[in-house]
């Protein structure tokens, strides 16, 4: 984690994937702390702000979602939704003990 954003209101339009579009184009934000090359590690519901990800030369991953006529997904973005999800996983456990942290003060 590198930026901790202010207060978002929850209501339809403000979902993740709104909040980190709104963040990248934010001047001096979260884009200060980033380099080109830097990955950014997503769950599916960021597929619509891929490209603008990938426009401030940051590289995206995001799990594999299956097409409408595929059964299963082949084996090769298997691999690569794994890794991102054990990566992500690594994330997640860091922001729960973050939050843990912060409801015992």
């Amino acid at each position: 984690m590198i930026a901790a954003e202010g207060l978002y209101y929850r209501d339809h339009g403000n979902n993740d994937s709104t909040i980190l579009k709104e963040m990248l184009l934010k001047p001096n934000n979260l884009l200060s702390s980033l380099d080109p090359g830097d990955a950014t590690l997503v769950d599916q519901g960021f597929q619509t702000v891929q490209a603008d990800v990938e426009s401030q030369g940051l590289r995206f991953f995001m799990p594999a979602q299956l097409d409408k006529k595929q059964a299963l997904v082949i084996s090769d973005q298997a691999n690569k939704s794994r890794k991102v999800t054990n990566s992500r996983y690594i994330v997640e456990q860091a922001n729960a003990r973050l939050k843990k942290v912060s409801v015992l003060r």
